[in-house]
């Protein structure tokens, strides 16, 4: 059985005689669950084994896209299962400085935000500035190329929250294939409070080509 989420009657079901199979057609980014027996004849199957859980990889981003990480859980860096992977520049240490999936208030006083753009009750991603080292960097990268070749002046849109005295800079970087190019870069505190609202802006992807991906980096600067 071939089953798109959890276990359940149903879900697609082949019959192999060798010892592999192939499924075309798959939706990129989706999990399944695998289950197999043996039937030797009819009516002498073996237990089923499973669900054993298989996931496609990400595909090329197509434009539009929208992405609020409102579906991910809290307190989760590295790949974090929307085609986005977080990472740190000293990946190796406890307490390390990287980007990570939050609810509500940052836990640093004095750092914001106390919510996210959209409702302010969903889920968002952040650097907690009370990890690691003021030469720290955490980068929040597609895993895939984003491919705008049916866009006409592609751009990308995001909101941003930076408040805390010891806010560096947030870079907005691409890469077609020559390195990473810096398109924009906000550098210290920007809002007053925690509550205060999220800022939107907009940086134009023109002249990249038609694939390139997308990176957030911050510098951690303070102490």
């Amino acid at each position: 059985g071939f089953y798109n989420g959890p276990q359940t009657q149903g879900g697609t079901k082949y019959s192999i005689t060798g010892d592999s199979l192939w499924i075309g057609s798959l939706p990129s980014n989706t999990c399944f669950d695998l289950l197999i027996r043996r039937k030797c004849a009819t009516g002498d199957s073996s237990d089923w084994v499973g669900p054993i859980e298989l996931c496609t990889p990400c595909g090329d981003i197509i434009p539009p896209y929208f992405e609020n990480f409102d579906n991910l859980d809290t307190g989760l860096t590295g790949n974090l299962g929307v085609c986005w992977v977080a990472a740190s520049s000293r990946p190796n240490v406890n307490n390390q400085f990287i980007f990570m999936t939050n609810k509500g208030y940052t836990p640093t006083n004095n750092t914001g935000p106390s919510g996210d753009a959209g409702t302010g009750r969903g889920t968002y991603v952040y650097a907690e500035a009370s990890g690691g080292y003021s030469i720290d960097v955490t980068t929040l990268t597609t895993i895939s190329s984003v491919d705008v070749t049916s866009i006409v002046n592609p751009e990308l849109r995001f909101s941003y929250h930076m408040y805390g005295a010891v806010t560096s800079s947030l870079k907005v970087q691409a890469n077609n294939g020559n390195g990473w190019t810096t398109l924009n870069t906000i550098v210290g505190q920007q809002q007053t409070s925690s509550t205060a609202p999220w800022i939107k802006t907009t940086v134009s992807l023109n002249g990249l080509g038609n694939r390139f991906k997308i990176r957030f980096r911050c510098d951690k600067g303070g102490p």
